[in-house]
């Protein structure tokens, strides 16, 4: 396993972010499935079932083995305690500079508020600057103001506001 660097200390424990594996793509798709069972209450739209489905199951593996992705996983003693996915969007001619997102991000419960997600962050970051990306962004319910808060204070600001309608 390729460690991407020491990131911090909690007690006796270290953590680490490194590189995802295939051989985390269950306990990936156990963490994106707790972070849609808590998304899903702002609008009840999300399909829970989605990463453990084959075109979740696709969508993780490619993150892991893609280029154009970043898949890494926060672990402390071999335990893989939170994860980030994140990807180089396309080009698009509406905008000016290379764009990356985090696309999806989840510390398991009991252990946030320890800088586990802050690193997390941080590591798409460095990655993002290392291919010339000029712009981060991720998308969050706006219901759900921890995450909103979260993302502020790690240096994101609101940029765009969607709005939707439900049509019946």
């Amino acid at each position: 396993m390729k460690k991407i660097g020491l990131v911090g200390h909690r007690g006796d424990n270290y953590m680490q972010i490194r590189n995802a594996t295939t051989d985390d793509l269950s306990v990936i798709q156990r963490l994106n499935h707790e972070l849609f069972l808590s998304d899903n209450a702002w609008n009840g739209d999300l399909d829970c079932d989605w990463p453990y489905n084959e075109e979740g199951e696709k969508y993780f593996r490619e993150a892991i083995e893609s280029e154009r992705y970043i898949s890494v996983v926060a672990e402390i003693d071999g335990k893989v305690i939170g994860y980030l996915n994140g990807f180089i969007r396309k080009p698009n001619g509406a905008y000016l500079g290379k764009r990356a997102e985090i696309d999806n991000m989840c510390v398991t419960e009991m252990v946030r508020g320890h800088g586990i997600g802050t690193a997390l962050i941080n590591e798409f970051k460095k990655w993002a600057k290392n291919n010339d990306v000029e712009r981060i962004m991720v998308e969050a319910f706006s219901a759900n103001e921890k995450a909103i808060a979260f993302y502020q204070k790690n240096g994101l600001s609101t940029y765009a506001t969607v709005l939707t309608e439900e049509i019946t």
